[in-house]
């Protein structure tokens, strides 16, 4: 059985596909702050994967909401 996972890396953040939901983890940079982890939308994902979008636009994207 072929794993329900896809990551496509950054210099200090991910996307990542996993069981059928998506999510774009990084760090915030605050200092004690760790990663910050945010669901996004399919759409996201496959724009990050085809090369539309880069991670850093689906962090500022995803950072308020």
């Amino acid at each position: 059985m072929k794993p329900d996972y896809e990551e496509i890396r950054g210099v200090c953040c991910m996307v990542v596909r996993e069981r059928g939901k998506f999510f774009v983890n990084y760090d915030s940079g605050a200092h004690g702050s760790g990663v910050t982890v945010k669901e996004i939308t399919e759409q996201d994902f496959n724009a990050v994967k085809s090369g539309k979008l880069t991670i850093e636009n689906i962090i500022d994207k995803y950072r308020f909401q």
